[in-house]
């Protein structure tokens, strides 16, 4: 068992080593805490039940675009996982899972568009906890609407190579992901993006080269039981290309096995302009998290969070919103099933 935990390690580091710097390009999440198979392919069927979930993220809300025109300019996006559980190798113990993502992003004229499908698989060991190793495999599209475009200069390449018209590449996206997880903690690491990619669209002389750079995502969750039906959770998770880090940590605490939660966390980014070594804060937020379970078996969870801006305001608008659907199907489901592993997803079928 060991022998593999290493050789999957190994491998993991080895994809780091060719990390390019450049803008990180992945989305924020405030709902982190439940959207861990978008980050980690290793997460799924970890909770043991069939579940999907839907995130809707408006970021800057009011933010508006320089031509009115163009309409806003605030980032919008949505993310979709589903994951199910599967037995590999045993009749009754749920020790893989597979997993779809589904992410949409809108950042003024660029639309990212992500599709990738997951399959991780468990291995027990002898501290009593569950290592699942995953890999996800996929594509991401995006678009340049050179419509929204607005020339600074006479003869611009950028605007005119692409036509005003609105122009789409397809790339080749892998990522790879380890997940830990006992009864009081869990946390994960996990490359995004492990096969780089780069965007031309056919402009002449190169004038454009957006990168789909590798990521790196390390989470953490401590679960502190307080005899109550109270459950407080320290977390956090830490995220980067190198070029821009980004933290996020804080508490979330639940009643009755997740019927109604709360918490807050605290976000602060940082990056570097090209050319210069000095980090500076790019920016800061204070995010609030409420939810609640509904249904007889909480198989329906609502969630809904606000990101109230505190650093680096000065080209943004002050809030961001988000709502989180998620569902337990009824794919799967039989009467031997055990109740989730997880104590933050803990349901009985």
């Amino acid at each position: 068992v060991f022998m593999k935990v290493k050789n999957i390690l190994f491998v993991m580091v080895s994809l780091l080593v060719s990390l390019e710097v450049t803008g990180q390009q992945d989305p924020h999440f405030s709902h982190f805490m439940f959207n861990s198979l978008y980050l980690n392919p290793a997460y799924a069927g970890m909770e043991g039940v069939s579940r999907a979930t839907l995130i809707h993220r408006s970021q800057w809300l009011g933010y508006e675009s320089t031509n009115p025109a163009d309409g806003g300019g605030a980032p919008v996006t949505q993310s979709l996982n589903l994951t199910y559980p599967l037995k590999i190798k045993s009749p009754s113990v749920y020790n893989s899972g597979a997993g779809l993502s589904v992410v949409n992003d809108k950042l003024g004229p660029v639309r990212n568009f992500e599709l990738k499908g997951s399959f991780a698989y468990n291995i027990k060991l002898s501290t009593g906890g569950v290592l699942g190793a995953g890999l996800s495999v996929g594509f991401w599209s995006q678009t340049i609407d050179g419509s929204l475009l607005r020339a600074a200069d006479d003869d611009d390449v950028v605007v005119d190579g692409l036509s005003g018209q609105k122009n789409s590449q397809l790339k080749p996206d892998v990522s790879l992901g380890l997940w830990y997880k006992t009864k009081k903690y869990e946390g994960g690491v996990s490359v995004r993006h492990a096969v780089p990619g780069k965007f031309t669209y056919g402009v002449d002389g190169g004038a454009i080269e957006s990168k789909l750079v590798q990521h790196l995502y390390v989470t953490g969750r401590y679960n502190i039981y307080t005899g109550t039906d109270i459950m407080i959770s320290p977390m956090a998770i830490v995220y980067t290309d190198f070029s821009e880090y980004s933290v996020n940590y804080g508490v979330l605490g639940s009643y009755k096995d997740m019927k109604y939660w709360g918490g807050v966390t605290l976000r602060q980014s940082t990056a570097r302009t090209s050319g210069d070594s000095k980090t500076t804060v790019s920016n800061n937020d204070v995010v609030l998290l409420v939810g609640m379970s509904l249904l007889k078996e909480k198989e329906l969870r609502i969630g809904y969070s606000i990101d109230i801006v505190t650093g680096g305001a000065k080209a943004k608008s002050a809030t961001s919103h988000e709502i989180m659907l998620s569902y337990v199907l009824p794919i799967g489901k039989d009467k031997d099933r055990a109740p989730l592993r997880s104590p933050r997803y803990r349901h009985e079928n």
